[in-house]
């Protein structure tokens, strides 16, 4: 009898055992599948983020393109206005030498 009752107890420590073996088995498949959902949403949200900072940084130098094309044309046209004074004020002093130095002859001639 006790042969009985010990063979008994050992089948339900098998059947127990199984199960615990089945149930860890079916844990570490989700928590396996968990862990590759988590790392693909790591790399998708990775990439999203790795594309908008790729856009923010083409943004950025877009407009310090432009910026710098506005400057560069705005130093030009300020260069290009010195330059038109420069030749008018060395023009003006040019005649006036010139008419000065017409008297000056105009009046040694006499």
């Amino acid at each position: 009898r006790q042969e009985e009752q010990l063979a008994g107890q050992t089948d339900a420590l098998q059947r127990v055992e199984g199960e615990l073996v089945a149930s860890e088995a079916r844990l570490t498949s989700a928590w396996t599948q968990d862990i590759h959902r988590l790392e693909e949403r790591v790399h998708d949200q990775d990439a999203k983020q790795t594309q908008a900072r790729r856009l923010d940084i083409q943004r950025l130098e877009k407009k310090v393109n432009e910026q710098d094309a506005k400057q560069t044309q705005a130093r030009t046209q300020e260069v290009q206005r010195l330059e038109r004074k420069a030749h008018d004020q060395n023009a003006r002093r040019t005649e006036a030498f010139e008419q000065r130095l017409r008297r000056l002859l105009g009046l040694s001639r006499l």
